[in-house]
């Protein structure tokens, strides 16, 4: 009789275990022999007779040189496993070369081999050669080389050539005469092989591969695997890498074991007597116990067995009545439970199911709420943004279409008096009024759509300022009226501080402060600012800034003091005739936005004190104004949000969070965003769908777009090659993504990895995944006066190519993600002017077909002369860089010089009562005029002529000043031409507004009513100015 102890399966696994555990066992006697060279090795390299031969060679000492050769010999038979020590010292370790060996000559050294040794002396650290074979006696063996150091300067090296013969019969005997052995290097080359005439084939020109053999281990050679294990053909094959030196996998062989399948199954087929006899014996007894109590449980069971019929047929009431102590009476009562059991749980089940019916039905309601409920929100937000929309247009309409007429009235009148100055002084006196009441009117409407800005809620537009500079700045403005009262304004600061915040704000807060002093101040009187450092503001650890502004005017009554900040509140009933009343109310407006606060303390008579507290404040000076950079995270992950947060780059950057980046449209024209992070891995939001509509969104126009993600599908690489500016991996810190950051905001800030090219030079891009390599080859690359740039990955190859004006690829074929053909294809889709140069260990040559196909210039094999390849490299960059003729724009024209006869002015605005007053404004001045009445007319003038300066109004038909602008600009890049100047003619002088003007394309603005003196002052040299007057 046969019996088969488990499965096939189930033999076949357990026979890879007992592999497994043999080629663990074997690994050690593979490894043994290099760690007693590396030992030898570390040994000799502290020789000091050794270090001390440097020296011999400048003195030409023979002594030092025969002794040191004795002694290398003495230790050479010391050791019977080594084949050979070389020794190598001097300059670039070439100077002076001693070798002792055994009988024989052994292999000289290879190119390979000269290749690692130059990366030792780098490195200063062991390296392990090649395994090859020594001699006619087929030896094999391993170079072990180490560098000899002085006080830590590499001298030279050791290299000993260890003999591994041994290692490898006691290999052979150590596994049974059933297995066969099998060790080959990374590459899939025999070392070693049952048939002998395939082991070390490569040798003699012939190459015998592991994964020629058994096409199922070209993954296990090539990849990152440490083992392998399957059935290929009717064998079953186990194989290993085995590190030669512990822990470290840069250099390693691979040790395999096969046994015939056959074998494994057929030695566990066995036949068993004992076990047939028992067998035999047990199913007799079986009979007879059967047989025994048959006729008694026959009658107890066939009655169970029907009542269990009934009630599989659904009768549900049943009672067993069996009058048996046996173990038939035990089944009878044990059914009888099971039977009141179910019916017990059915009844529950019914109930669970009824309530569960109930509770999804509520369920589906709520869900249909939720979602009438969510579209109604969504529908009432559009609306929102909608009434949003509708009153930025209205202010923008309201301050064209009312101030416009006013600004003109102004100017008018300025015209008017400059004309019939000292002719009358009635009709002086009329137009003094009438310029008093424009005015007057003309800071209403300011003060009325600024207040409406603040109340529909704006965003501050931080930077860094010196708090002192600020208020210089605003007293220099008020300088000729303080002069006329003869009112004494002087400022005093304990120290110097720096702020960050809207400086257009902060300084419109103290504006009118300083303004209302000045208004009620009586003459000779003084206005006092004061500035000191605080801590209690919020109650916070961090410094606050409080500022003082006192006057010697009448002071507010008490009753006043708590709502003079109210809308239309006043001191007094007659202030009403020189003001409107709603400038403190701003002033508490914008304080507030700053999460500050302001009150005032005065008493009636003795003159009043404003004080503000302003948040965000440090001690110190800069040189210019920072604006603080947005920075927008899209992200569902809160946690890496709040680490950038609260990194310490926090003070260069303000972060914004968009949790979905369905809002980031929304929040980048808010915030005004710089540069927008985009995770791709996000749980219920496709990332790559995100960046595809930021990209194609005009608010992200200029704005760089990172995205952040640990490995990136194949499929998705064209998409995000043509739509992010760059990527980050989260796993490199949060410093790696701050770095990112920097690199576009602050171009100019030093940092590790960031590149600076010279633009005379060519720039070559180096690509591998091997440090070592890399390393050596961008060190030699450096040498030959190139730009070099270097990347361990074909996706970050991608972008820097995107980055940096790229002359030459020299890439490594074999790499994880992207390979070096798919790379070439990549690059050549995104520039087809790049050469590429691949690099191969394995690939000799490439048909000519597929260079053609990917573009691909040539292929380097591994090993090869490091000089010579940076040589032949640095030849093609640059006769790519310096070959080639780029057809370029001849420039239209350029900005003539200023000082001459006539200056050429083009105005530009849609209404003609501007026109006539700039022609009257400007009819005593050598400047000549040419008037458009929107902004495409205006366009097409410049395109015709050469301009000194351009006034352009910003709300126009047809087309407005901010699109006028960027059109010229984009023309002047054409063309090649020095940018004209430019300034915008606007009625909203917002600081809000003023920065999308600058950002649009214009040089400068003037706010309504324009004054001629600016421009004159821009157009004409001073003497000129002077003589005209």
């Amino acid at each position: 009789m046969v019996f088969f102890y488990k499965g096939n399966e189930y033999l076949v696994e357990r026979e890879f275990e007992l592999m497994e555990e043999k080629a663990n066992s074997m690994a050690p006697i593979l490894t043994s022999g290099v760690s007693s060279a590396l030992q030898d090795a570390n040994f000799l390299a502290k020789d000091p007779l050794i270090k001390t031969i440097n020296q011999a060679i400048d003195e030409n000492i023979d002594e030092t040189f025969s002794f040191v050769e004795d002694n290398l010999k003495n230790f050479l038979d010391s050791k019977k496993d080594i084949l050979r020590i070389s020794l190598f010292v001097g300059e670039n370790n070439t100077r002076t070369y001693m070798s002792v060996s055994r009988k024989g000559k052994g292999t000289s050294t290879t190119t390979d081999e000269v290749f690692n040794l130059r990366a030792i002396t780098q490195r200063r650290d062991s390296y392990l050669t090649s395994i090859r074979l020594f001699n006619k006696k087929n030896e094999p063996f391993i170079g072990i080389v180490t560098p000899i150091k002085n006080k830590k300067k590499v001298i030279g090296f050791i290299k000993i050539d260890f003999n591994l013969d041994r290692n490898f019969i006691q290999l052979r005997n150590e596994l049974d005469q059933k297995y066969s052995l099998y060790i080959f290097n990374s590459d899939g080359d025999y070392l070693y092989h049952p048939n002998s005439s395939k082991s070390f084939g490569f040798e003699n020109g012939l190459r015998y591969l592991v994964q020629s053999d058994y096409p199922e281990t070209e993954a296990f050679v090539y990849g990152r695997s440490h083992f392998f294990k399957d059935e290929v053909g009717k064998n079953l094959f186990y194989s290993k890498k085995i590190p030669l030196l512990p822990g470290d996998m840069n250099k390693y062989v691979s040790l395999g074991i096969s046994r015939p399948k056959r074998l494994v199954v057929s030695q566990n087929i066995v036949f068993k007597k004992p076990t047939i006899i028992w067998t035999l014996a047990i199913l007799a007894l079986t009979t007879l116990s059967a047989w025994y109590f048959s006729r008694y449980l026959t009658k107890n069971i066939a009655k169970i067995t029907q009542y269990a019929q009934d009630f599989a047929r659904g009768k549900t009431d049943l009672d067993i009545s069996i009058n048996s102590n046996d173990e038939i009476g035990v089944l009878a009562l044990s059914f009888q439970g099971m039977i009141r059991q179910v019916n017990e749980r059915t009844r529950i089940l019914k109930k669970s199911e009824r309530e569960t019916r109930i509770a999804k039905d509520q369920l589906e309601s709520i869900s249909r709420g939720k979602s009438l409920l969510l579209k109604d929100l969504r529908k009432q937000k559009d609306e929102i943004e909608k009434i949003g929309r509708d009153k930025d247009e209205l202010l923008a309409i309201v301050s064209h279409d009312l101030k416009n007429p006013l600004a003109v009235i102004e100017t008018a009148m300025d015209l008017l008096h400059e004309e019939l100055m000292g002719h009358s002084l009635s009709a002086e006196d009329l137009i003094k009024r009438s310029k008093h009441s424009a005015k007057f009117a003309l800071d209403l409407i300011t003060d009325l759509l600024d207040m409406a800005r603040l109340e529909g809620g704006i965003k501050l537009d931080y930077e860094r300022f010196n708090v002192e500079e600020l208020v210089e700045d605003s007293i220099q403005n008020y300088q000729l009226k303080a002069k006329e009262k003869n009112i004494n304004i002087k400022y005093d600061f304990e120290d110097d501080f720096v702020l960050l915040g809207d400086y257009g704000r902060i300084i419109q807060v103290i504006n009118n402060i300083i303004g209302n002093a000045l208004k009620f101040t009586p003459e000779g009187g003084q206005i006092r600012i004061e500035g000191k450092a605080i801590c209690d503001l919020n109650e916070s650890e961090e410094e606050s800034l409080k500022i003082s502004i006192s006057d010697t005017g009448p002071g507010i009554p008490e009753d006043k003091i708590e709502s003079i900040f109210n809308k239309y509140e006043q001191a007094r009933v007659k202030d009403r005739e020189i003001g409107t009343g709603l400038g403190l109310a701003i002033c508490k407006n914008i304080i507030e936005l700053h999460n500050g606060k302001v009150w005032v303390e005065s008493v009636e008579g003795e003159g009043a004190v404003f004080h503000f507290i302003l948040p965000k404040v440090t001690r110190g000076k800069i040189t210019d104004h920072i604006r603080v950079p947005r920075v927008m995270i899209v992200d569902d992950n809160k946690e890496f949000f709040d680490s950038l947060n609260s990194h310490p780059s926090h003070d260069d950057f303000i972060f914004v969070h968009s949790a979905q980046g369905l809002d980031a449209e929304e929040i980048a024209k808010i915030e005004r965003v710089d540069i927008v992070l985009i995770d791709l891995e996000m749980k219920y939001v496709d990332g790559i769908d995100i960046l595809k509509r930021l990209k194609t969104s005009p608010s992200f126009k200029n704005i760089p777009l990172i995205v952040l993600a640990e490995s990136i599908k194949t499929e998705f690489l064209s998409d995000l090659n043509m739509l992010a500016n760059d990527f980050a991996k989260k796993s490199m810190g949060i410093d790696h993504v701050v770095d990112k950051i920097t690199e576009y905001l602050r171009p100019t800030t030093e940092l590790s990895g960031i590149q600076r090219l010279s633009k005379e030079l060519p720039t070559v891009l180096v690509v591998d995944d091997d440090e070592n390599v890399r390393e050596i080859i961008v060190d030699s690359l450096n040498d030959q006066e190139l730009n070099v740039l270097w990347a361990k990955s074909g996706l970050e190859a991608l972008f820097l190519v995107k980055k940096y004006p790229v002359n030459l690829v020299l890439t490594d074929l074999r790499m994880p993600e992207i390979d070096g053909l798919k790379l070439s294809q990549m690059v050549n889709t995104q520039n087809s002017g790049i050469e590429i140069i691949l690099m191969s260990g394995t690939i000799v040559e490439l048909p000519e077909e597929v260079k053609k196909k990917f573009n691909v210039h040539s292929l380097v094999s591994k090993p090869f002369n490091v000089l010579e390849l940076s040589q032949t490299v640095a030849k093609i960059a640059k006769e790519n860089k310096y070959g080639s003729t780029e057809n370029k724009i001849i420039p239209f024209k350029s900005k003539p010089a200023l000082e001459k006869e006539n200056y050429k002015v083009l105005f530009v605005d849609d209404a003609e009562d501007m026109h006539m007053l700039f022609k009257v404004m400007m009819k005593k001045y050598p400047v000549e005029v040419t008037y458009c009445l929107n902004g495409e007319e205006g366009l097409n003038k410049y395109m015709e002529d050469s301009f000194d300066l351009i006034l352009m109004d910003v709300n126009m038909p047809v087309m407005d000043g901010k699109t006028a602008i960027s059109k010229i600009r984009e023309y002047e890049a054409k063309c090649e031409s020095e940018k004209v100047e430019a300034w915008a003619i606007t009625a909203n002088d917002s600081t809000e507004e003023v920065q999308i003007l600058l950002e649009s394309g214009f040089s400068d603005y003037m706010g309504k009513p324009i004054k001629k003196e600016k421009i004159i002052e821009f157009l004409l040299p001073e003497d000129k100015i002077k003589k005209i007057s």
